[in-house]
């Protein structure tokens, strides 16, 4: 009994040490690193969970953009902060689940990045220049097999999901077409508008409004069924690609070894933000979905995420330099 009785006592000195440590956060500016350059969605989103949660909290909330090495830049960076949430990163697919399996010598390891909070999920959109001749998917694949290597898109950075939602398309449309790299998704859309590259895989958050705006056109959206908000914009798998079913998501993570009160509390704060009226249907909108899930239900899905592209990369053994 004597030992149940300082155990019990133990737990309530943590529970009570902890209230103080979350409540007390932040104290100071707080970095929230973007591995794109400004003007991409994962920038935008970004931009205003940091907003959010500076209304929120009370301190500076600075989106910083590092850029460069599919994200593996700043995930160094960050994996390397002290691990006291001062320093935030907004996380892809390609930050957890991609850059493992496709890097040589990664200099980070997803398990140094401690999940706090999904933002949104959304599928890729497929985008071609307004003078690229076809339209539609089967159209793109019918012209590319009589055109073998004179078809491009353009990606957000070797290794990154764009590039390498590019060469599952590649693979199952069994096209020869060659990739043209940049540093994030805003410098290639420009090229894409200019008519200066061919198509361009991306968030639908970005995409939509250059579509709308008739700086390029749709061809198909990676989702296993058309989204309700633009019902004219087709799936892959509708032109016969079934396994082409992909989604962009972005979320905020924290050096691994964060207190855990911490964590919590900002994963709070974030959901709350993004659930409110004005920015959930902005995001909406945008094509994206909400995430509001827990730290623990978010690192569960990062799992679940590497494992489906493991199955999908590995066959294709892509090794690039960071």
């Amino acid at each position: 009994m004597k030992l149940i009785g300082q155990l019990f006592a133990a737990i309530l000195c943590v529970g009570f040490a902890a209230a103080p440590l979350a409540q007390d956060y932040p104290r100071g500016p707080v970095k929230i690193i973007v591995p794109y350059p400004a003007g991409g969605y994962t920038d935008i989103l970004g931009r205003m969970v940091g907003l959010g949660l500076q209304q929120r909290l009370g301190q500076p909330f600075v989106v910083e953009n590092r850029p460069g090495a599919a994200t593996a830049l700043a995930a160094e960076i960050v994996a390397n902060s002290p691990p006291d949430g001062h320093t935030l990163m907004m996380v892809t697919v390609t930050t957890m689940a991609m850059n493992p399996l496709t890097m040589k010598d990664l200099r980070y390891r997803p398990e140094q990045l401690a999940p706090v909070a999904m933002v949104a999920r959304q599928p890729f959109m497929l985008v071609a220049s307004l003078q690229f001749p076809p339209s539609s998917v089967r159209e793109l694949i019918a012209h590319a097999k009589a055109n073998p290597g004179k078809v491009n898109w353009a990606t957000q950075g070797v290794a990154g999901s764009s590039h390498l939602v590019g060469e599952l398309f590649k693979s199952l449309a069994g096209i020869d077409i060659f990739a043209v790299h940049y540093k994030g998704s805003a410098p290639a859309n420009v090229d894409i508008m200019a008519g200066r590259a061919d198509l361009h895989f991306d968030g639908v958050g970005t995409s939509l409004a250059n579509v709308a705006a008739k700086r390029v056109k749709a061809v198909a959206i990676t989702s296993e069924r058309r989204m309700a908000a633009n019902p004219d914009i087709p799936t892959f798998v509708e032109a016969g690609l079934a396994d082409m079913v992909a989604y962009s998501w972005y979320g905020v993570v924290t050096p691994r070894g964060t207190p855990a009160p911490v964590i919590q509390r900002l994963n709070e704060e974030i959901n709350r933000h993004t659930q409110g009226k004005e920015t959930a249907e902005r995001m909406a909108r945008d094509g994206s979905e909400v995430g509001n899930m827990t730290p623990a239900q978010f690192g569960r899905m990062i799992a679940d995420e590497a494992e489906m592209w493991k199955r999908v990369l590995l066959p294709l053994n892509i090794k690039l330099e960071p």
